[in-house]
């Protein structure tokens, strides 16, 4: 959680919003990424909290998805920040 709240600092500036939010949330893995997407949502969610929106009730659309970096595979209009992430190699939030 503190590593999603550090990264938003970063990367935010204003107040939080007020009206509805849709939240996308990817996990990319290695081998062994056995952990739930259910349990990936709510540290992630709850550390936006009073930071990028006010109350997790704003959340209107929730994606959560897995992507497995042990193959091939393509992102297509990957942001920026994301494709340097990956190029590194490193774990990223």
């Amino acid at each position: 959680m503190r590593a999603v709240r550090d990264a938003a600092l970063k990367a935010i500036s204003g107040d939080a919003i007020t009206g509805p939010v849709r939240v996308e949330i990817s996990y990319f893995y290695l081998e062994g990424g056995k952990i739930d997407l259910d349990n990936i949502a709510k540290p992630i969610c709850d550390a936006l909290k009073n930071l990028v929106y006010r109350d997790d009730s704003q959340i209107w659309q929730l994606y959560v998805r897995k992507v497995a970096l042990d193959g091939n595979f393509t992102l297509r209009e990957t942001p920026e920040p994301l494709a340097l992430a990956l190029e590194k190699g490193e774990d990223f939030v």
